[in-house]
């Protein structure tokens, strides 16, 4: 396993752990992001292999804001991300961290990455996450 897939894995898990308590009755996704926005951060600056660390020359203080503008960014500004009010479920919390994982590499090293993460989620296919407005 490669050291990308390796921090994309402790991603997504940070992510799916705190979906569990989606599985009764939901978490809103505002609550959801919030909980998972410095999850993310610290995984993708304190570790110098991450594909964001290895390309990023601040602080970790620096490096952590920086995720966290991104991740707001694609959470709420990128078109081909759309979520639900309500994470209901496991499934539903593992795609929306993997296209939020996606989105702030992608938007960070932009070139060949950005045009990737396009074609990957494209503007005609919109990755919907399900919820409870489903």
């Amino acid at each position: 396993m490669n050291n990308v897939v390796k921090v994309n894995v402790l991603i997504v898990a940070f992510f799916i752990v705190t979906a569990v308590a989606a599985q009764d009755e939901g978490i809103a996704t505002k609550e959801w992001l919030d909980l998972n926005r410095p999850s993310m951060a610290a995984q993708l600056c304190d570790d110098a292999r991450s594909p964001f660390r290895a390309t990023f020359s601040g602080t970790s203080d620096e490096c952590e804001a920086e995720v966290g503008r991104i991740f707001d960014y694609c959470a709420t500004e990128v078109p081909n991300i759309r979520l639900p009010e309500t994470l209901t479920d496991l499934e539903g919390a593992r795609s929306a961290a993997i296209a939020l994982y996606d989105c702030v590499i992608a938007v960070h090293l932009g070139g060949r990455k950005l045009e990737d993460f396009r074609r990957k989620y494209p503007l005609e296919s919109q990755i919907t996450v399900r919820g409870a407005n489903d």
